[in-house]
C-alpha cells in the first residue's frame, strides 16, 4: 500500500504541473486580450482634426463603428466590438450632428452620442421673396452673440461676389457662370431654414445657401449648363423673372399662367409693368403703385423701360423660376388680383380695364 501511494504522488505532481502552467497561460492570454481591446478602446481615433458626424435616424452603433473603420479613423473595430461584449454594454446613441474633437477615444465617442452632445448651431429661417439686406439683417438678429456672421461682410459679398473665394469648385463655377459680371448675388440665396453651425464664417454661410439653390435645380431636374448660355432667356433671366413672379403671383397655381403673361409681353416688345418692379425701385412694399411712382425714372420701373429689369428684385422660391423657365402657353396679356386673391386674365387692354373697374372700382 505504501509503495502504490508513492507512485500515485509521482504521477499526479506533472499532472498539477501542467493544470497549473494552462491557468496561467489563460490568465495571461486574457490579460492580454484585455489589454489588448482596453489600450484599443482608450487609444485616440486617428483625426488630427475636429470632424463632423451625422448620425441619421436609425443609425446604430454598429453603423457608426464601421463607418469609423472604413474610413481609417479606427485601425480595427473587433477591439472595440470584444470589449462591448465582453463589459455587456449596447450604446443607445442619438441621431443629430456631432462634432468628434481632436484626440477623442472610443469611449468619449460613445458617452458623447449616447449623451446627444450634439455639435452647437442656429436653425435661421428665410423666407421666400427677400432682398439680400432683409437676408442680412435675419441672421444679424438670429447670429447675434453666437457665431462671427458680419452683417457688413455679408452685404459687401453679395455686392461684389467675384471678390469670395468659395471652397467649392461647383460654387464658384455656378457664380461665375450664372451671374454677370459687375452683377450682385441677388435671386440665388435660396429661402430655406439653415442649420448654422457656430463656427462657420460668413463666406461659409453664403456658401451653404447657394449650394441649396442649386440642389434645388438639379431636383426639379434643370441642369443650368443647359441654360447660361441660352442667348434668347437664359438661367439669370429666369431668375429674374422668377422674382417678379414671386411677388406677383397670389397663389401657387397662378406662376405658370403668370409667367405665360409676361414672357407674351417680352416677346412683343410690350413693357412688363409690373409694380413689384416699381416698389423695388422706390423701397416701398405697397399693394399696387400710384402715377408718380408709375413715371419714376429708374431701370426698374417696368413701366417705362421694356424688357427684364437689370437684376432679380428678391430671393424666389424655385417654383416661381420653373414657372419662368416653363411658361404655360397663353395668349393674355394682361391679369389682375382681387383682394380675396382671385385672378383675372385678359387678351386686350378694354377688357382689363373693364374687369379692374368691375372687381376693383376705377
Amino acid at each position: 500500500m505504501r509503495i502504490q501511494s508513492r507512485l500515485t504522488e509521482k504521477k499526479s505532481k506533472p499532472f498539477l504541473l501542467i493544470i497549473g502552467v494552462i491557468i496561467v497561460l489563460v490568465i495571461l492570454g486574457l490579460l492580454t486580450i484585455k489589454n489588448w481591446y482596453n489600450s484599443s478602446v482608450n487609444k485616440p481615433i486617428s483625426n488630427d482634426e475636429p470632424i463632423e458626424l451625422i448620425v441619421e435616424e436609425g443609425d446604430t452603433f454598429k453603423d457608426v463603428l464601421a463607418y469609423f473603420d472604413e474610413s481609417g479613423l479606427i485601425s480595427n473595430k473587433l477591439p472595440v466590438e470584444v470589449y462591448l461584449k465582453l463589459n455587456g454594454l449596447s450604446p443607445s446613441i442619438k441621431a443629430g450632428l456631432y462634432e468628434i474633437p481632436e484626440g477623442y477615444n472610443m469611449l468619449e465617442v460613445i458617452e458623447l452620442l449616447e449623451t446627444g452632445t450634439f455639435k452647437p448651431a442656429i436653425w435661421v429661417t428665410i423666407r421666400e421673396g427677400l432682398k439680400y439686406e432683409t437676408i442680412a439683417d435675419i441672421f444679424d438678429e438670429d447670429l447675434s452673440g453666437v457665431t462671427n456672421f458680419d452683417k457688413a461682410e455679408f452685404i459687401n459679398l453679395i455686392q461684389n461676389p467675384n471678390s469670395i473665394q468659395f471652397a467649392s469648385t461647383e460654387v464658384q463655377t455656378f457664380v461665375s457662370s450664372v451671374i454677370p459680371a459687375g452683377k450682385p448675388m441677388r435671386g440665388i440665396l435660396y429661402p430655406d431654414t439653415y442649420r448654422v453651425d457656430q463656427d462657420m464664417t460668413t463666406t461659409q454661410i453664403i456658401e451653404m445657401m447657394v449650394v441649396n439653390f442649386i440642389n434645388k435645380l438639379e431636383t426639379n431636374g434643370i441642369d443650368y449648363k443647359d441654360y447660361v448660355a441660352d442667348p434668347n432667356f437664359n438661367l439669370y433671366d429666369a431668375i429674374i423673372l422668377g422674382s417678379v413672379i414671386e411677388k406677383e403671383a397670389s397663389a401657387w397655381d397662378d406662376r405658370a399662367e403668370i409667367a405665360g403673361v409676361f414672357h407674351n409681353r417680352l416677346d412683343s416688345g410690350v413693357a412688363l409693368q409690373s409694380d413689384a418692379t416699381v416698389n423695388f425701385a422706390t423701397g416701398k412694399n405697397d399693394a399696387g403703385v400710384n402715377l408718380v411712382d408709375q413715371n419714376i425714372d429708374s431701370p426698374y420701373n417696368t413701366y417705362l423701360y421694356p424688357g427684364l429689369p437689370p437684376t432679380p428684385i428678391n430671393n424666389p422660391r424655385m417654383e416661381s423660376i420653373i414657372a419662368a423657365l416653363r411658361p404655360n402657353a397663353t395668349n393674355y396679356f394682361y391679369f389682375y388680383h382681387t383682394p380675396d386673391g382671385q385672378t383675372f386674365y385678359n387678351v386686350n387692354y378694354s377688357d382689363h380695364v373693364n374687369g379692374v373697374c368691375r372687381d376693383l372700382g376705377c
